[in-house]
């Protein structure tokens, strides 16, 4: 019975591994649900949220001939709309990431989106249409339409005048590929983007801009940066440290660039953020010690603490050396700020985790863990706050067979919800019927002389150029862009496999003693 009750054991062992990869924690976190389909590809996700309390998540994905931009949203992070290809670019050299930026406009409920393919275009619709691809109208290219773009990060002021940070290549002979951080800014009242800044000021390479509009208006700005120059997917060469700019005047002009020392060898995914104290918060991940840091400024980007490390986590690094991850952080209705990244609450962990810790202003909490996985990747996790006290994070998944292999990989955007204790926003009543803007929204011809702008050098003047449509005339979304019903039959067929597998094993066993007995 011994031998029996040891072989029992080990078939329960070898089940739950086997049938149980992804292990949610019991920390308040939702289960993780899949909002894209596992028939295609999808990766580098975004998400906002609204004063209706809608999440609004997008994705880049690959289906058929197009590159897209996919959309969905909830009403409770729970029911979700089946996701919608609202931007699909016909790809006539092989797949690309359209890497969307989201930003919701509460002031004039539209919401905004900067995507990518060669050049970084601005899209935008009414909150009340935007389940319909119809009614997104892409209106702008932001970039210099004769070299490739690739990251972006935009945010709305208090006048809903629409800031923007755009990557873009700057080749030199020294530099064939060196992308530089270029800002540029809709002015609502008058309609039109301004002319453009190169903020980064640099003749080597910049990647993964992040921008932040604190509560007195004023704009800082973080990113990755190189001397080396840069690569494929936008990035840069390694090594590679934290540049830091702000602006005082609504972007009119910028500080020089300040360079956050490395710990070690080089420091990467930079996180930028004001907490309720109105210090300014910057989070970033150090290389090769595989740690997390954190600088504060209290007196608005002018001075800077020495940096230090975050407790009780380490990084993602030593088992995924990926120079395409990032970090989010956002801030809920009592002021406390929520960072997300991916990383190890166990430096001897061998398998990677997507994580949550807090900032009250002082200190960091203990980290609570979202996600753990075995073999499979998780990667660019974002989050934004809902209804004050709601945490909504999404990450997409490498899959274990095609990690480093994105042509045949079968990535997934993957969510989470957590409630938290911070005071609940009431929501507003969302209409029903597309209201009539008066003097909002981004134009559908956008004039090519910009505003009057203080331009530092060196800096060079892009005409805003009007942009196709962001459906093709004739486009038919593939029949894998969406999740269909007998899909979820699928999964749920697949989440009984284990079920399946055990009550058949006890059958077996069972069958085994009687005939023993016999």
């Amino acid at each position: 019975m011994k031998s029996l009750f040891r072989f029992i054991l080990v078939c329960l062992i070898c089940l739950v591994i086997i049938g149980f990869p992804v292990q949610a924690q019991d920390t308040g976190w939702s289960t993780p649900v899949a909002l894209s389909s596992a028939k295609v590809s999808a990766w580098f996700p975004d998400i906002a949220t609204d004063e209706f309390g809608k999440v609004h998540v997008v994705w880049s994905q690959a289906t058929g001939n197009f590159d897209n931009v996919m959309y969905t949203n909830s009403n409770d992070g729970k029911n979700w709309l089946p996701a919608n290809d609202i931007v699909a670019i016909p790809a006539d050299r092989g797949s690309e990431a359209t890497r969307p930026n989201l930003v919701v406009s509460d002031e004039n409920s539209r919401l905004y989106l900067l995507y990518r393919y060669n050049q970084v275009f601005v899209a935008e619709a009414q909150n009340v249409d935007v389940e319909n691809a119809s009614s997104w109208e892409t209106t702008a290219i932001l970039s210099d339409s004769n070299q490739v773009a690739y990251f972006s990060d935009a945010q709305l002021d208090s006048d809903a005048n629409l800031h923007a940070l755009i990557t873009w290549n700057v080749p030199t002979p020294d530099c064939e590929i060196c992308y530089h951080v270029f800002y540029r800014k809709f002015v609502e009242d008058v309609g039109r983007w301004s002319t453009v800044s190169d903020i980064s000021q640099i003749e080597g390479g910049a990647a993964k801009p992040n921008l932040l509009i604190d509560n007195q208006q004023n704009l800082h700005a973080v990113w990755e940066a190189s001397d080396e120059g840069g690569g494929s997917y936008g990035a840069v060469s390694k090594p590679v440290y934290i540049m830091y700019t702000r602006s005082t005047d609504a972007g009119s002009s910028w500080t020089e660039p300040t360079k956050f020392r490395p710990i070690q060898d080089e420091s990467r995914n930079p996180a930028i953020i004001q907490d309720r104290e109105g210090q300014i918060l910057v989070v970033w991940s150090s290389l090769p010690d595989d740690k997390v840091y954190y600088g504060i400024s209290t007196n608005g980007g002018e001075d800077w603490s020495a940096p230090n490390s975050i407790p009780n986590i380490s990084g993602g690094w030593s088992i995924y050396n990926t120079m395409l991850d990032g970090t989010s952080m956002e801030i809920d209705s009592d002021g406390i700020v929520h960072l997300a990244l991916v990383g190890r609450v166990n430096e001897l962990l061998d398998r990677l985790q997507v994580i949550h810790l807090t900032w009250d202003g002082n200190e960091w909490s203990d980290p609570d863990v979202i996600v753990t996985y075995q073999g499979d990747v998780p990667e660019w996790p974002r989050i934004a706050v809902s209804e004050g006290n709601k945490l909504n994070v999404v990450w997409f998944l490498r899959d274990e067979e095609h990690v480093w292999d994105t042509v045949n990989g079968n990535y997934g955007i993957w969510f989470s919800q957590l409630v938290t204790s911070a005071e609940a926003i009431s929501t507003k009543v969302r209409p029903t019927s597309t209201p009539t803007p008066e003097g909002t929204g981004l134009p559908s011809s956008v004039p090519a002389q910009g505003t009057e702008t203080i331009v530092p050098e060196p800096a060079t003047i892009i005409p805003t150029e009007t942009a196709s449509p962001a459906i093709p005339t004739g486009y038919v979304p593939g029949e894998n862009a969406y999740y269909k019903e007998t899909d979820y039959l699928k999964l749920v067929g697949v989440a009984v496999i284990p079920a399946g597998l055990f009550i058949g094993l006890m059958l077996l066993i069972i069958l085994l003693i009687r005939s023993k007995r016999h």
